[in-house]
């Protein structure tokens, strides 16, 4: 399926080896510019010629003579603002600077580590998941002995994307609005310096990717409108990264995170929740400036679209053609959920997205299990609009009791209580939710039990057992009759 290879293709354009443009238009000194601009893109074109695929990404893209290049592009806009093959030149050697960054080669291996095997469970279930994931992922992001990430923490990740990977990006973005403005943007990049590079960018999993068997592929803004939409979603993934604490320390320290004592595991854990400030918002602007990063987006992915299908030129050499719209077209009803059952073209998907994305929208599942299908309404703008400061604050209400973790008979150190902290019992609710909308995010729920009954969780069965530390080997331990765990 050509659909799924689009933006590794425009990924292509990354090289910007030797580019051919077309007439420009004369402001102050356009021959000049223009031979710069060519030189600029010789210059990448050697550096691209000693890219080694089967090298890692850092070694891979060593070879590359990046500042060389950017000074030159520089020098070519000071002659030329308006050189739409400059500012093009500028966008991607800034892309690739990105890519070629030791630090932030660190952090995307840190945070690989950080989250690897962690499983993702329904919203329900993981009401009740044990707390011991917040200890994997620490370990994960601190482990003992003496290979280690060169990143530890959470927040050196965040700082290398915010130092390193927003400014490039914003730059980036500000380069391609630029070569927007030229309606006649055509380039031509050699097929072959554009195939080591696209091996590295796809990864030892990506598969093989078809692209055109030409001696030059057509930049246009077709691909360029593509790439601005695909280097808007990776800034709103960043953005949202960005916006909570996502540190695991205790105290500063993450000695404890070695120990393989249970109580101190436990003493850890209950730190987590309540005094640390893990999951607190970080960056209040962050989550709104990512909602309008996929906003554009989308408007970036309609125009590309828009102008793809306008184009009446022979499509051999274009890297998205009009056929992989229609292949993509194809794929849209495959294993979509109902609330996009009525979709029928790219452009209905866009809008429905955006709808996602700006209002409540009613999502039709089976969510109780009962063989048929309930309306809930999710309104994502919610949190992107107004997030909330600490997202620990939507955990169902529950005590700890530390004064207990050293038991190993009775998992009786966290239990699930009322709002008045009160244990729950029998006759109870199996939990109680602080806020069931979450935020507003389910802005249909206003209780508990409108919570549980749409779930279809009984609303007295008693609480559900609490294992922090999964000890029962994910069996639920009893209930004594004293109403302590066992």
């Amino acid at each position: 399926m050509r659909g799924r290879y689009v933006f590794t293709g425009v990924m292509a354009l990354f090289l910007s080896c030797k580019l051919f443009g077309p007439e420009e238009k004369a402001e102050v000194d356009w021959e000049a510019s223009k031979e710069k601009s060519e030189e600029a893109g010789r210059v990448l074109e050697e550096g691209l010629s000693r890219v080694r695929p089967e090298a890692p990404p850092e070694e891979a893209l060593a070879g590359l003579d990046l500042d060389q290049a950017m000074g030159l592009y520089e020098e070519a806009l000071e002659l030329d603002p308006s050189n739409s093959l400059a500012h093009f030149g500028m966008a991607i050697t800034e892309l690739l600077s990105i890519l070629a960054d030791r630090r932030v080669q660190d952090a995307v291996d840190s945070l690989s580590s950080i989250l690897e095997g962690l499983s993702v469970e329904s919203s329900v279930g993981a009401l009740a998941s044990s707390p011991i994931a917040f200890y994997g992922m620490a370990r994960r992001a601190w482990p003992p002995g003496a290979a280690k990430p060169a990143i530890f923490r959470a927040s050196d990740l965040q700082e290398v994307v915010e130092q390193e990977m927003l400014p490039g990006l914003g730059r980036a973005l500000g380069h391609l609005e630029e070569v927007e403005k030229d309606e006649d943007f055509r380039v031509y990049v050699r097929t072959r310096s554009v195939q080591p590079l696209v091996k590295v960018l796809s990864g030892p999993e990506g598969g093989p990717v078809s692209l055109p068997e030409v001696d030059s592929l057509e930049v246009d803004l077709g691909e360029v409108y593509t790439l601005d939409a695909q280097v808007r979603l990776a800034r709103a993934f960043l953005l949202i990264l960005t916006s909570y604490n996502l540190d695991f320390d205790y105290r500063g320290s993450y000695e404890l995170l070695r120990t393989e004592s249970d109580s101190l595991k436990l003493v850890y854990l209950r730190y987590l929740d309540e005094e640390s400030s893990l999951l607190t918002l970080r960056s209040g602007g962050n989550p709104s400036r990512a909602k309008s990063d996929l906003l554009t987006a989308l408007e970036k992915f309609g125009e590309a679209v828009a102008f793809i299908r306008a184009e009446d030129d022979p499509q051999e050499d274009d890297i998205i053609k009009k056929q992989d719209l229609e292949a993509l077209k194809e794929e849209i009803g495959e294993d979509a959920p109902e609330f996009l059952g009525d979709v029928e073209t790219i452009e209905g998907l866009l809008a429905k997205v955006r709808q996602l994305l700006s209002e409540p929208l009613p999502v039709r599942e089976d969510f109780d299990h009962d063989g048929e299908k309930e309306e809930l309404l999710v309104n994502l703008s919610a949190w992107l609009d107004l997030p909330p400061q600490d997202l620990k604050a939507f955990l169902p209400y529950h005590r700890w009791y530390p004064e207990n973790f050293g038991n190993d008979n009775f998992y009786d150190d966290l239990v699930l209580t009322d709002a008045q902290l009160n244990p729950l019992g029998k006759g109870d609710p199996p939990f109680v939710l602080p806020d069931p909308s979450f935020g507003g995010i389910f802005p249909q729920f206003g209780s508990n039990e409108e919570f549980l009954s749409f779930f279809g969780m009984p609303l007295a069965s008693g609480p559900l057992p609490v294992d922090p530390l999964n000890r029962s080997g994910g069996k639920p331990p009893l209930l004594s009759s004293a109403g302590r765990t066992e």
